[in-house]
């Protein structure tokens, strides 16, 4: 099939050239995903405002089985305003 450089053709290439290509890419894109799963999939289970004053005194112990249970990670601090994760 036909090479190209800068949407030119340029020298002939195998498609399985060009599949290769195509698979090196895609395994870069899923090990950035992993890379950023833990700072991105994360949960939020500490009441309206994200102070846990409406929860009990076992707000904490409750939210970390919550989230262990879900397969989230579980964050340093409320993020209830943040918007930088999903």
């Amino acid at each position: 099939m036909v090479g190209r450089t800068l949407a030119l053709q340029a020298l002939p290439i195998t498609f399985g050239h060009k599949t290769a290509i195509w698979l090196t890419e895609l395994a870069r894109h899923y090990q950035r995903l992993k890379e950023v799963e833990p700072r991105l999939f994360v949960g939020s289970v500490v009441g309206a405002v994200g102070t846990k004053a409406s929860l009990s005194d076992k707000a904490d112990e409750f939210r970390k089985r919550v989230l262990k249970r879900l397969g989230l990670g579980i964050p340093e601090i409320s993020w209830q305003p943040a918007r930088d994760r999903i």
